[in-house]
């Protein structure tokens, strides 16, 4: 009876990872034809059938983005990435871009804190160390 349930379990997790990726892929065919509004949706529904890929944030915050972001638009980006960092803190590509994002929402102080963890993460990506060291140089002044 264990096995059953564990069975079950299983099934059921498996099949809403994968529909979370029919739904990411939709997004991101979505997204290549510019609609981004509808893209953002898809990968609204991928994160609500599977919230804990980290990945599904990354894209989301991608679509947010794609448009002509406003000052709401930022914040909402920022939060997955805030979301994704939560669930996977080792991806440097998430804080660079999170570190980005603080910069376009006047917040330097966090840009360059996350850059220099995109950084500690990679150490040989010269990307980072170069953005992590401008970030430093414009704090500065």
């Amino acid at each position: 009876m264990l096995l059953v349930g564990v069975f079950i379990f299983y099934a059921g997790w498996i099949t809403r990872a994968y529909v979370g990726q029919i739904y990411i892929d939709a997004a991101q065919r979505t997204a290549q034809e510019g609609d981004y509004e509808l893209a953002v949706k898809r990968a609204s529904a991928a994160i609500r059938f599977d919230p804990t890929n980290s990945d599904y944030y990354h894209i989301q915050a991608t679509f947010i983005m794609s448009g002509t972001p406003q000052l709401p638009q930022i914040d909402e980006a920022i939060a997955a990435y805030q979301k994704a960092i939560q669930i996977n803190p080792f991806t440097p590509h998430f804080h660079y871009e999170l570190s980005k994002l603080y910069i376009m929402r006047g917040m330097p102080l966090k840009g360059f804190l996350e850059a220099k963890e995109a950084e500690r993460l990679y150490p040989m990506s010269s990307t980072y160390r170069q953005f992590a060291r401008e970030m430093e140089e414009n704090l500065k002044r």
